[in-house]
């Protein structure tokens, strides 16, 4: 069970950065700097929250295609390098439980976006990581069942969708289907800390004894219907969502789920206390719990309990930002090593989880040098059918409080802690706290430059977390992380 929470403090590679919703090709487009969008890049101000919710769209008359200067290809690239320090707790080495200390430097691995309008009120966003077998800062270790790896990550699709945006005329009815982030109280897509993940957004319960793969910060299939006022200031999506890495189950849609967000702006007190925004959000999901099997030796069950492969993780280490950037999710396709495997569309037993939230950030100054301060609380609840031994619900609560200030464009400083208490284990045997979690999280960022076409960032990011019972015999685990490097967008 403690397996799963060996791994690394952060999945600390510097494309991670490269998740941020920083987009250069727009400012090449609109010949507007980066400022024009972002509060500090690439966590976006109220004109860029207003852009993205229009579908990446002025309004102006010039959002066309064939507006656009036919040199321009709607295309951006990001990447980064820099020197990394982490030391880990706990870790199993044939000498025992160790903590094990490394320095590292590397460049991070590539990623490429194509974002953009294909006509008028229709949007469309592609993000996709090549394969790019030296790049990384840091491999993939160590994982619950495989020993350390060379740096590099395969290539994958992160995002691959499509918006018809303002359906009948009206800003409340935008279309959007396809491979993509729910929107979440905080994008962890546009977080000032990409090695720190928001913890509350990858927790299991129960650890590596858990096979649900789910995530709130990982892209999902889904169809969802979103809105907003013409300032932006109210704010809805309604999303159905197909559970990732589903091993398919005899339903029109495969682990069939629900995520609702809805998000209201209030003006308060110009420069002073400028806007308070408030959040709610829900997500009611299903995973199959039971499958078919083929492939085992005569008088193996034909059918039984979805279990979780010991031929590779069942998923990615619970310090992963970002479980596609840590390798595609072993959802049980294999039984065991050499044994019997899930017959493709047979799984069924569905069984629910639930989270439910609520978001708050408060900006304070001038919103074009602000202070804000966010955060998020979240419940979650969970079928004791995806832990092994489990006799009842797994109950936990989580969230963060973040500060950022940016008292000059080029210059953004902040700290975040990140929190998860388990109220009750679906393991009855397991302790009370197991696996909860505190880190902190400081940063720096600052831009060297602020042109049109490009970005260029010095960053700075330590962080410490502590879980309890997360160490490999089952002790305490402690990490730390110290990165300095530089960030580009191109």
């Amino acid at each position: 069970m403690r397996e799963a929470l060996k791994g690394v403090l952060l999945a600390a590679v510097l494309g991670l950065a490269a998740h941020a919703r920083a987009y250069p090709e727009f400012a090449r487009e609109y010949a507007v700097a980066c400022t024009a969008c972002h509060e500090s890049w690439p966590k976006l101000n109220d004109q860029g929250g207003v852009f993205r919710d229009n579908g990446f769209q002025w309004g102006n008359g010039q959002d066309r295609p064939i507006a656009t200067d036919p040199a321009f290809w709607p295309i951006a690239v990001r990447g980064g390098l820099g020197y990394q320090m982490t030391s880990l707790s706990g870790q199993q080495t044939n000498a025992g439980p160790t903590t094990l200390e490394t320095g590292r430097i590397g460049y991070s691995n590539l990623k490429i976006m194509m974002v953009g309008t294909i006509v008028k009120d229709v949007s469309f966003l592609i993000k996709l990581q090549p394969l790019l077998t030296n790049a990384g800062l840091n491999p993939q270790y160590p994982s619950p069942t495989a020993a350390i790896t060379n740096p590099g990550q395969i290539g994958l699709l992160e995002y691959f969708w499509v918006r018809f945006d303002n359906l009948f005329g009206s800003g409340w009815l935008n279309l959007k289907a396809g491979l993509s982030e729910l929107d979440l109280p905080f994008d962890q897509d546009e977080t000032l800390t990409p090695f720190s993940p928001y913890l509350v957004y990858q927790y299991h319960p129960g650890g590596g004894a858990n096979f649900m793969p789910f995530a709130l910060g990982a892209s999902q299939f889904e169809v969802a219907l979103e809105g907003h006022d013409p300032d932006d200031t109210t704010r809805y999506s309604n999303a159905l969502v197909q559970t990732q890495d589903d091993p398919g189950s005899a339903l029109p849609l495969a682990s069939p789920g629900v995520y609702a967000h809805l998000q209201k702006t209030i003006p308060i007190w110009p420069h002073r206390i400028p806007e308070v925004t408030l959040g709610l959000m829900g997500m009611a999901g299903s995973y199959p719990t039971m499958a078919l099997y083929s492939g085992g030796p005569i008088g193996t069950p034909s059918s039984g309990p979805l279990v979780v492969s010991t031929a590779g993780a069942s998923r990615p280490p619970q310090s992963c930002p970002d479980p596609d950037d840590c390798g595609s999710a072993d959802t049980g396709l294999q039984s065991s090593a050499g044994g019997p495997s899930v017959v493709p569309g047979s799984a069924y037993a569905l069984r629910e989880f639930y989270k439910e939230g609520v978001d708050a950030s408060l900006y304070l100054g001038d919103l074009s040098l602000p202070l804000d301060i966010e955060g998020t609380f979240i419940l979650g609840q969970e079928d004791p059918a995806f832990v092994a031994n489990a006799t009842r619900e797994a109950l936990y609560e989580g969230g963060f409080v973040e500060a950022d200030w940016t008292p000059l464009l080029q210059l953004t400083v902040g700290a975040r802690w990140d929190f998860i208490r388990n109220a009750q284990q679906a393991d009855p045997t397991a302790a009370a706290n197991f696996l909860d979690s505190d880190q902190g999280t400081a940063f720096v960022r600052y831009a060297f430059q602020l042109p049109l076409r490009t970005a260029l960032t010095l960053h700075l990011e330590a962080s410490w977390r502590h879980v309890i019972g997360g160490g490999f015999d089952g002790s305490d685990f402690d990490g730390y992380l110290a990165f300095g490097g530089i960030d580009l967008a191109f």
